[in-house]
């Protein structure tokens, strides 16, 4: 699993902030967007090492 699963996180949060939407509505959603997937890889790595600790 952590091989796995907190990568592709990783991943996924590079690719989206390497982004720029050209609006400044697109720009907001993507800002709140980022935030999310940053909080959800923080809480499976949280999850993940609370498992195997």
């Amino acid at each position: 699993m952590i091989n796995g699963v907190i990568p592709d996180s990783l991943k996924l949060i590079s690719g989206a902030e390497a982004i720029t939407p050209k609006t400044e509505e697109v720009r907001a959603v993507h800002e709140i967007y980022i935030s999310a997937v940053n909080a959800q890889h923080s809480a499976i790595s949280n999850e993940v090492l609370d498992y195997f600790i």
